[in-house]
């Protein structure tokens, strides 16, 4: 089941839910921290657009992407406190660069160039233990919504002062995403067809 317009996890009347008939992982997930912590599902009926559901624009093949973002989960909001929030958290956040990402992490850290991270503004808030998944997007000149990276991973505990988030880079997927979804519609044309 996905949902979308939700805010009030009491109250999911409010939202629209949709049942899935597909998902795919990236065939090179390793199935824990790394890279390709990316997935796609698609929904058996379209979500009808109105001010709470809205669609995202795909960034550019390979476009890099700075400056500030939104996050959006249902993650915890503390670390040690494993309750998950009523409302939907939001929380801006700013873009960091792969190289500037690399060197405020460990060296071991399992971190390659199809990720992006970004640094919370206070120090204290970021990605936590549930938002695995969410979107980190930022606003268009034109006024409209990018989805820059997907909720990956991050220290423990959230918020960790000078440890970044990090997000699947999107524009690093822009074409498996198109595969993918190329897939999909032609084994529907050959069900179609038997």
């Amino acid at each position: 089941m996905v949902y979308a317009g939700l805010y009030d996890k009491s109250n999911v009347t409010e939202g629209q839910q949709r049942f899935t008939d597909y998902t795919i992982v990236h065939e090179s997930y390793p199935g824990k921290v790394g890279p390709n912590d990316i997935a796609l599902m698609h929904v058996t009926e379209p979500f009808v657009f109105n001010d709470k559901v809205q669609p995202v624009l795909l960034p550019a093949r390979k476009e890099v992407v700075e400056g500030d973002c939104h996050l959006y989960g249902w993650g915890q909001v503390k670390s040690l406190l494993p309750i998950s929030p009523k409302f939907l958290q939001t929380m801006e956040t700013d873009i960091i660069l792969y190289e500037e990402c690399k060197e405020l992490l460990p060296p071991n850290a399992p971190i390659s160039e199809v990720n992006v991270c970004s640094a919370p503004r206070d120090n204290k808030l970021s990605a936590c233990n549930g938002d695995s998944g969410g979107p980190l997007v930022k606003e268009t000149e034109d006024g409209l919504v990018q989805i820059v990276g997907v909720v990956s991973w991050g220290y423990i505990p959230c918020g960790n002062q000078g440890l970044p988030s990090i997000y699947t880079n999107v524009a690093s997927y822009v074409d498996w995403i198109a595969i993918a979804k190329a897939d999909y519609y032609k084994g529907i044309a050959f069900c179609a067809k038997l």
